[in-house]
């Protein structure tokens, strides 16, 4: 699968979420807030429109979600939340208001399932790899012993991105950096 296809569905799946937001929004407000269709769409719009500029210019669609981390998730929701403050600052000047319960709603369906979506798929990732690496009989098979050379973020990375397999063994670390030694990476 290429990369542009990759970003294609990042995109895609993050749209469909806003839109999922939305209208669970527009769903539950309806008894209480009258809404018209039209300034629910043109509201959508807005903001799918805000959230893709933004991605694209902060290359969030470009990073690597099987190592999803704390600051790629609070990134995410920092891009959620600009894209609804633009959205709907750029709507109320634009068009007419809307209601706020809606928007504040909908905003926090978006900002808990966009980041949410790429946790659960690094985990998904993660357990494909473990079962793909899992030795069919383990019994035959003696795990490669390793020594990581760098104790620092990369050396981290690449720990976490082999430790669910059996067939490598993590022997220790070498860095030049003497406070590093005797603590722990992992």
């Amino acid at each position: 699968m290429s990369r542009h296809f990759k970003r294609g569905i990042l995109i895609s799946v993050d749209i469909f979420i806003i839109i999922l937001a939305q209208a669970v929004s527009y769903i539950f407000f309806d008894p209480l807030v009258s809404i018209s269709q039209r300034t629910f769409l043109i509201h959508i719009l807005f903001v799918i429109i805000a959230y893709v500029a933004f991605g694209q210019l902060i290359k969030i669609f470009d990073k690597i979600n099987r190592f999803t981390s704390i600051r790629e998730t609070f990134i995410h929701a920092m891009l959620v939340t600009s894209s609804f403050l633009v959205g709907s600052i750029l709507f109320n000047v634009l068009a007419e208001g809307i209601s706020f319960r809606h928007v504040a709603l909908s905003y926090l369906i978006t900002v808990i399932l966009i980041p949410s979506s790429r946790v659960v798929w690094r985990l998904y990732m993660e357990h494909q790899l473990k079962n793909q690496n899992m030795p069919n009989d383990s019994k035959d098979v003696r795990p490669i012993r390793t020594l990581i050379i760098g104790a620092g973020e990369a050396g981290a990375i690449f720990v976490r991105s082999i430790r669910m397999r059996s067939d490598i063994t993590v022997v220790g670390f070498l860095d030049d950096d003497r406070n590093k030694v005797g603590t722990t990476l992992y």
